[in-house]
């Protein structure tokens, strides 16, 4: 049961990091690389 809630939290933080990295690639317009690191 907790490996489950575990790789939903994965999963679900996964996507909010890509989505903060959209949101802030486009509001900065930073490199994307720098992104990355």
């Amino acid at each position: 049961m907790h490996q489950l809630v575990l790789e939903i939290y994965a999963t679900a933080g996964q996507d909010v990091r890509r989505r903060i990295r959209q949101s802030s690639a486009s509001a900065v317009s930073l490199d994307p690389s720098e992104l990355d690191s």
